[in-house]
């Protein structure tokens, strides 16, 4: 699942705790991918990262779910340099969560892409398709660098 929103955010641009408000709206855009890899079974030799590269790939069902919410948080600064010429000038905690209500959207879950017919490919009939909300709640964490203006 991917997801893109755009958001309007209230915060204070100075401070030390900074708190905000933000309202989102965008979409989601679900998708079920099939690899077929080589994993060459007959060489011990090869490491972890060589075992075989993939040999085809093919996107088999895929939806998009319009989404908007509500988001609040706080911007916390846990160090500031004042002294001229440093590149970097603050270090931040983000912390944040959002509420995004979403669509109904198709999809097919993990084990659900099966040849019962044995024909070779997977024929609309065979795909148990599941259809939800895309609704949840997302926690946000990270951290910023606010690096020096230049001239």
């Amino acid at each position: 699942m991917g997801e893109t929103h755009l958001s309007l955010r209230l915060q204070p641009r100075t401070g030390r705790f900074r708190p905000y408000v933000e309202g989102l709206a965008g979409f989601k855009y679900l998708f079920t991918r099939i690899t077929v890899g080589d994993e060459d079974f007959g060489n011990d030799d090869l490491g972890d990262d060589e075992l075989g590269d993939d040999i085809a790939e093919s996107t088999n069902y895929d939806d998009f779910a319009l989404s908007g919410g509500a988001g609040a948080g706080i911007d916390v600064r846990v160090c500031q340099k004042r002294e001229p010429g440093k590149t970097l000038r603050a270090v931040g905690v983000h912390l944040g969560v959002q509420y995004l209500l979403g669509q109904e959207a198709e999809y097919l879950a993990e084990g659900d892409l099966t040849d019962e017919n044995e024909n070779g490919q997977l024929d609309r009939s065979e795909l148990d398709v599941r259809r939800s909300r895309t609704t949840f709640l997302q926690p946000q964490f990270g951290v910023t660098f606010r690096l020096a203006d230049t001239d």
